[in-house]
């Protein structure tokens, strides 16, 4: 064991590199329908029929937010956010655009403090943690701090306090690269390429459950890509070819560790899930002369 750190590791399915096609679940809270983007060996899994994103749910029971007034000229920049949501890959009828437009309309009063407050919630619930739900989330066991590092109740109030609800929401945006690269290949993409879109939404998204600000140096493992980076000061240092499971059963497990050491040319022995899940075993008991001849 040789060169100790003090690095954080992260696992993510996908960047701006490789757009890699896997399962994700966007809720839909106006009719609970869910769309996904997937790959041909994940299914998708479908979001809870209320529609409502669980997270926020807790986070308003918990810090029981109560209407806060919304003056007009706030009210309307929060809506014109939400008619250009759709560039940072989320769906703008998700925030109710329709009933907040009539309550400002209606002008001052509960109904638009209530309808802009809860927009503006949900705005940054999705872009702080996440719009996929959890049980969307196959394999993942990052832990993301932002909820607890920026928590709704505080963001709405600095979104009042300054009047810059624009700037407010996108300074929940991740604070990588890769994000504005994504960014940039949706508004680069064929709308007719619903595909691509979705695979680039869904990397997007992604982007979303990792901790916001990534440090000064980490290494990331970009599984589609078979690539491991070490960034440091927003550059990439150096990178290293890496083995990653198939998706499905075999799939990579996303997680994130503190790197305290390093081992070169470690011992590895396959492991059971290879030797009989893959079939590797019976391969090479009955053919060992294709055993061979691959060392």
């Amino acid at each position: 064991m040789a060169g100790f750190m003090k690095l954080k590791h992260f696992g993510i399915l996908g960047s701006a590199a490789i757009m890699a096609l896997a399962s994700a679940a966007w809720a839909q809270r106006a009719d609970g329908e869910a769309a996904s983007a997937g790959s041909p060996d994940v299914s998708a899994v479908e979001a809870d029929e209320n529609g409502i994103n669980s997270a926020f749910d807790a986070v308003f029971q918990q810090e029981e937010l109560q209407p806060s007034h919304w003056p007009l000229a706030q009210a309307a920049e929060l809506l014109q956010v939400i008619e250009g949501i759709g560039a940072e890959g989320l769906d703008p009828r998700d925030y109710q655009p329709e009933a907040l437009s009539a309550a400002i309309a209606a002008g001052p009063g509960p109904e638009l403090d209530e309808i802009a407050g809860i927009s503006f919630s949900w705005l940054v619930e999705d872009l702080r943690d996440g719009r996929a739900p959890m049980a969307a989330r196959k394999q993942w066991f990052v832990v993301d701090p932002d909820a607890d590092r920026l928590p709704t109740r505080r963001v709405v109030e600095i979104g009042l306090a300054t009047g810059d609800v624009a700037g407010t929401l996108a300074s929940l945006h991740p604070k990588v690269g890769d994000y504005e690269a994504l960014k940039t290949a949706l508004s680069e993409t064929d709308a007719a390429d619903q595909k691509r879109i979705a695979a680039i939404r869904a990397n997007m998204d992604r982007w979303r459950w990792l901790p916001r600000d990534l440090g000064s140096q980490y290494l990331l493992t970009n599984v589609p890509e078979y690539q491991l980076r070490l960034t440091v000061n927003e550059k990439i240092i150096r990178t290293y070819r890496t083995i990653v499971g198939k998706p499905g059963r075999t799939a990579t497990p996303q997680l994130a560790e503190t790197v305290e050491g390093v081992i070169f040319n470690p011992t590895w022995t396959v492991p059971q899930s290879i030797v009989k899940g893959e079939g590797l075993g019976q391969r090479v008991l009955s053919n060992p002369g294709w055993a061979k001849a691959r060392g």
